[in-house]
């Protein structure tokens, strides 16, 4: 696989990393950010079956379905999980990948989920829906394989965090967001060779950006819940929906660490 192409854990876990530009024209950094960062869909891999997390935005149409038809080759039960319905790097390609792919299973937040990428059909078959609550205590599976939704901890639109036990994921959405790369060859990927990123870094991302308005909230409650989650998940790979993936036990345990500082500084006193 290459850089396109991601194997995050032993054909388990595939991210397909689509990199857009940071020019002051998106949303998702403060307007001052430059360089680029990646727009993430997640395959998460069985033998006959996959679950694709995030559709990617439609100027990523092409290529994404390209490497789509890579990763899922073979396998006849595929779902399609848009975390976010209310934004566009969730759902732009829905329509596109369950049409091409023969998508049996559309999950979402709401029970019309089909409504939210305006899925007209065309002719394909209409995918059955499952809607997964935003309380917690719900599961997907994939095979033998079971992936539990969560409330998200940090968030902006209704959205949830999943965690995959079977590759010790999180899958974070719009949290955990904050690292980018001056080059559009990236990596993608932070390591430990390779974490270089500070608590300002961060707490920039977050006061400038699209969690303002985390200044001076009262974030105590969040801080606790978030702790909650890392003690008590086996986590070695945080996968946001955009930004670089955090990978190896010992950098998720720092930008844990770092997001909390971050946090204890924002807050009210």
């Amino acid at each position: 696989m290459g850089t396109d192409i991601l194997d995050l854990c032993d054909g388990r876990l595939v991210a397909l990393p689509s990199p857009y530009r940071l020019d002051g024209r998106v949303t998702t950094h403060p307007d001052d950010a430059r360089g680029f960062a990646p727009m993430n869909t997640y395959v998460l891999v069985e033998r006959d079956a996959a679950l694709v997390l995030e559709a990617g935005l439609s100027v990523h149409e092409a290529s994404l379905l390209r490497r789509l038809d890579v990763v899922l080759e073979g396998r006849s039960e595929i779902g399609l999980f848009p975390l976010t319905l209310t934004e566009f790097h969730s759902v732009c390609n829905a329509r596109a990948i369950i049409e091409r792919f023969g998508v049996g299973t559309l999950y979402g937040l709401r029970p019309d989920v089909a409504s939210w990428i305006d899925f007209r059909g065309r002719g394909a078959a209409r995918p059955r829906v499952r809607t997964i609550g935003a309380l917690g205590e719900e599961h997907l599976h994939l095979g033998q394989r079971r992936v539990e939704a969560m409330e998200a901890v940090l968030r902006l639109p209704p959205t949830l965090w999943l965690y995959d036990g079977a590759t010790r994921t999180l899958f974070t959405s719009d949290a955990f967001t904050h690292v980018r790369r001056a080059s559009e060859d990236g990596p993608w990927v932070v390591d430990e060779s390779d974490d270089e990123t500070t608590l300002d870094d961060l707490r920039d991302h977050l006061a400038r950006g699209r969690f303002w308005w985390l200044k001076d909230a009262q974030l105590g409650p969040l801080r606790r819940t978030l702790a909650t989650v890392f003690e008590r998940l086996d986590i070695e790979v945080i996968a946001p929906s955009y930004g670089c993936v955090l990978r190896g036990r010992a950098v998720v345990r720092r930008h844990h660490e770092l997001l909390q500082q971050a946090l204890r500084g924002l807050g009210s006193r």
